[in-house]
């Protein structure tokens, strides 16, 4: 999880906000609210940075998990 993390990262270096609001929120369970007044969001943005971003990184997960069992 943690690798595909760095790599969406470094994939995205322009959506820095949209990511930091997903680990906030997402990875650190911070409300939504505190959230949003940190990343200079809405709630709603939040939830819609939080599901894109968790769509992302299960796309980074499933490609990393399979070059892994390809390997084995």
């Amino acid at each position: 999880l943690w690798r595909a993390l760095e790599m969406l990262r470094a994939d995205s270096a322009r959506e820095q906000r949209t990511l930091l609001a997903f680990e906030l929120s997402g990875l650190r369970g911070a409300p939504a609210a505190e959230v949003a007044a940190q990343c200079g969001m809405s709630v709603d943005e939040v939830y819609v940075a939080k599901s894109r971003v968790t769509r992302r990184l299960r796309s980074v997960v499933e490609t990393l998990t399979d070059a892994f069992e390809e390997d084995q």
